[in-house]
């Protein structure tokens, strides 16, 4: 099994500490006969990550995590608008013209 191992959040000294998480992902996603079914098993186990790494990681590492996870699915919400050309072309350009060349 894979480890990773990563640094948790500091807590405040005499009022909380922050527990030790340990999240295993050893089971196969089973199959449902209905569709809701299998949007109930991601939201419950969303949450459950959610829950984890909201309440153990520190700050910058939950910034940096949410960037990384967007830039890895940037690619699932890119959807052509026009038929971009270069401005030599006529097309529609997007900021600085001497990048677009």
């Amino acid at each position: 099994m894979k480890t990773v191992s990563i640094c948790k959040a500091q807590g405040i000294p005499r009022v909380n500490s922050i527990e030790p998480v340990t999240i295993v992902i050893e089971r196969e996603f089973p199959e449902y006969k209905a569709l809701s079914q299998s949007a109930e098993h991601f939201e419950k186990d969303a949450d459950a990550l959610v829950g984890a790494i909201l309440t153990t990681l520190p700050g910058g590492t939950i910034d940096r995590l949410i960037c990384k996870l967007l830039q890895k699915k940037a690619s699932l919400f890119v959807v052509p608008l026009f038929n971009e050309k270069k401005p030599d072309e006529g097309g529609i350009t997007h900021g600085n013209t001497d990048s677009n060349r």
